[in-house]
C-alpha cells in the first residue's frame, strides 16, 4: 500500500505542476481531423487517412457507440473527407459500411432533441448532410428535423449578433460562416479555439493575398493544436484547442472534491497553480483559455478553488452568469447545464452564502425520474449526478439527494466500480467522490460504507502509475478525454481511497508520506 501510495502522489505531484502546460493535452478527435482533411489536406496526407480508417467501429459508424447522439457528426465529416479517396477498394468499403450504419442511425434518432447533445451539433450536422447530399451519400435528412429546425434558429440568433473572437458563435464558424473575416481570428490564430473552423476558414482564405498573414497564423494553430494530441500524426487534430485554464479549474475542482486541495504533501504545487488562477479572473469570470470568452462553468469551479485556496475574491462574476432561477454557461445557449448549476450551488456553499431555494428546485427539477442527472458537457450520469449531489450536500435529506444517492448505490458494478456503460476509473472516482462526501454527512452509513469501501479496494487495484488511459466520457463537438483533467480525477480519488482505508493506522500513514516525499 505505501509503495501504491508513493507512486500516486509522485504522478499527481508532477501532474498538478502540469496543469495548463503547452495548452493542455487533449484525445485526438475524429471530426475535426476529418474537417482538417477535407478543408486544409497536407502534400502527403495518407498517415491522416490510415488513422481515421482505424478509427472505425465495427458497426460501420465512427464516434463511441456507447453515446449514439455523438457520433453522425464524426461518420458525416469522415465520409465526406474520404470521398477523394474512393477509389480505394478499402476505402471504397469503408464509406459503404458508415453510409449502412447512417442509415440504421436515423431510424434510432429521438424525435426531439435531446438536452445533451454534444456542442454545436444543431449547426453542424445540418450542414454535414447538405454537403453529403451533394455528393451523393445514401443519408436521409428527414429524421433530423428537429435538429434543423433548431439549427435554423441558432443561425437567426448568429445573423442578429457580429460574433467575436473567442466565442461559441467561431467556435462552429465552419457550419455557417463563408467569407473569411480577419476579425474572427484571435491571437493564437485560431477561429474559435476549433481546429475545424480554423480549417473552414483557411480554406474560404485561399489564395488571399491580404490575408497572407493570418493564413500563416491558421496553418500554425493548427500544427500546434495536433502536437496537443500525442499521436505524432501531422493532421490529426483535437476538437477543441487550448484548453489550459480549464486544465488548471477542472484538475484542481477534482482535488477540491477528494479533499485534497489542502494535501501536506501537494501543497507545493497547488499553492501555484490556485495563485495563477485567480489572476487569470478577468471582470466577468474566466473561460477556458486566456483568449475564450469567460463561461460560467469555468468561472464556477475556479470561484470555488480560489477560495478554498484562501486567495482573495469575491462572487462579483458569478453574477454575469446568473439567469433568473439558476445559471448559464454562454448566454444565448439553448440548453442549460446542470453541471453549470451544481457548480454555482458549490461555489455558494463554499462563500458561506445560503438561502438559494430557487435553484436548488430548478437543479431537483433536472433530475431523472431513475434519480440519475445527465447534462451536455460530459456524457457520464456519474459525473453529473457527483456533482449536484456536492451542491445539495446541506439538503441530504431532500427527495433528490435519496434519489441520486440510491441510483449511485444500484450503478455500483458487482466488482466494485461504476460507469455508464463500461466501468471506468474516472467514473468510479465520480462515485466515490459523491460517496464519500454523503458519509461525511452522515448519510445511511449502513449503505453507503460498504459501497465506498468495494469501491475502493476495486480502484486501488486498477491503479497502474502514468499509464495511458483511452476512456472518454467529456462532450464537445464530439466525445474527447482532457487527459490531465480525466486523470487528476482518477489519481485525487485513488489518494484519497488510500489515505481513508479503515486498516491504516496514523503511524501508518505517517511513514507512507515519508516515504513518497523521499
Amino acid at each position: 500500500m505505501i509503495q501504491v501510495a508513493q507512486n500516486v502522489l509522485t504522478e499527481l505531484r508532477s501532474l498538478i505542476a502540469d496543469l495548463g502546460k503547452d495548452g493542455g493535452i487533449i484525445s485526438p478527435s475524429v471530426y475535426d481531423t476529418a474537417q482538417v482533411l477535407r478543408y486544409c489536406p497536407a502534400v502527403d496526407s495518407r498517415a491522416v487517412v490510415d488513422w481515421l480508417l482505424g478509427q472505425q467501429q465495427a458497426d460501420g459508424g465512427w464516434g463511441d457507440p456507447l453515446i449514439p447522439i455523438a457520433r453522425p457528426v464524426p461518420t458525416l465529416a469522415t465520409l465526406l473527407a474520404l470521398q477523394r479517396y474512393r477509389g480505394e477498394k478499402r476505402v471504397r468499403q469503408t464509406v459503404e459500411a458508415g453510409e449502412r450504419w447512417l442509415e440504421l442511425a436515423g431510424a434510432e434518432w429521438p424525435a426531439e432533441v435531446p438536452a445533451d447533445i454534444p456542442v454545436g451539433n444543431e449547426l453542424l450536422l445540418p450542414t454535414l448532410l447538405v454537403d453529403a447530399a451533394l455528393v451523393g451519400l445514401r443519408v436521409s435528412a428527414k429524421p433530423y428535423a428537429a435538429l434543423i429546425a433548431l439549427g435554423e434558429r441558432r443561425r437567426q440568433l448568429i445573423a442578429k449578433l457580429a460574433p467575436r473572437p473567442g466565442t461559441p458563435a467561431a467556435h462552429s464558424w465552419e457550419a455557417w460562416g463563408t467569407l473569411p473575416d480577419r476579425r474572427l481570428m484571435d491571437t493564437i490564430g485560431s477561429i474559435g479555439h476549433s481546429p475545424a473552423a480554423t480549417a473552414a476558414w483557411l480554406h474560404a482564405a485561399r489564395g488571399r493575398d491580404d490575408l497572407r498573414a493570418e493564413r500563416g497564423m491558421a496553418e500554425g494553430y493548427l500544427a500546434q493544436a495536433a502536437t496537443a494530441t500525442g499521436t505524432g500524426i501531422s493532421g490529426v487534430v483535437p476538437t477543441v484547442w487550448p484548453i489550459d485554464r480549464f486544465e488548471q479549474t477542472g484538475g484542481l475542482y477534482a482535488l477540491l472534491l477528494a479533499g485534497l486541495l489542502r494535501h501536506c504533501q501537494l501543497r507545493s504545487v497547488i499553492e501555484p497553480q490556485v495563485a495563477a488562477l485567480n489572476r487569470a479572473f478577468q471582470t466577468n469570470g474566466i473561460g477556458f483559455s486566456d483568449w475564450f470568452v469567460p463561461d460560467g462553468d469555468d468561472t464556477t469551479m475556479a470561484l470555488a478553488v480560489v477560495r478554498a485556496g484562501d486567495q482573495p475574491r469575491t462572487l462579483a462574476s458569478l453574477q454575469h452568469f446568473a439567469v433568473g432561477d439558476h445559471w448559464c454557461t454562454y448566454h444565448g445557449e439553448m440548453h442549460p447545464s446542470a453541471s453549470v448549476v451544481a457548480h454555482a450551488l458549490h461555489v455558494l456553499d463554499i462563500f458561506g452564502e445560503t438561502g438559494h431555494t430557487a435553484a436548488e428546485v430548478y437543479l431537483a427539477g433536472q433530475q431523472s425520474s431513475d434519480g440519475r442527472w445527465r447534462d451536455k458537457w460530459n456524457a457520464s450520469w456519474l459525473y453529473a449526478t457527483s456533482h449536484d449531489l456536492f451542491a445539495l450536500q446541506n439538503a441530504a435529506c431532500s427527495p433528490a439527494t435519496r434519489s441520486a444517492s440510491r441510483a449511485l448505490l444500484a450503478g455500483q458494478s458487482s466488482g466494485g466500480g461504476w460507469g455508464s456503460q463500461r466501468v471506468s476509473a474516472e467514473e468510479t472516482a465520480y462515485a466515490l467522490m459523491a460517496l464519500d462526501m454523503l458519509a461525511l454527512s452522515g448519510y445511511d452509513r449502513q449503505a453507503v460504507d460498504p459501497a465506498r469501501e468495494r469501491g475502493k479496494r476495486w480502484l486501488i487495484s486498477q491503479y497502474q502509475p502514468n499509464k495511458p488511459v483511452l476512456s472518454a466520457c467529456w462532450l464537445g463537438k464530439e466525445i474527447y478525454r482532457p487527459h490531465r483533467v480525466a486523470r487528476a480525477y482518477e489519481l485525487a480519488a485513488v489518494l484519497q481511497s488510500i489515505e481513508s482505508a479503515p486498516s491504516l493506522t496514523v503511524n501508518q500513514r505517517e511513514a507512507m508520506w515519508i516515504a513518497a516525499a523521499s
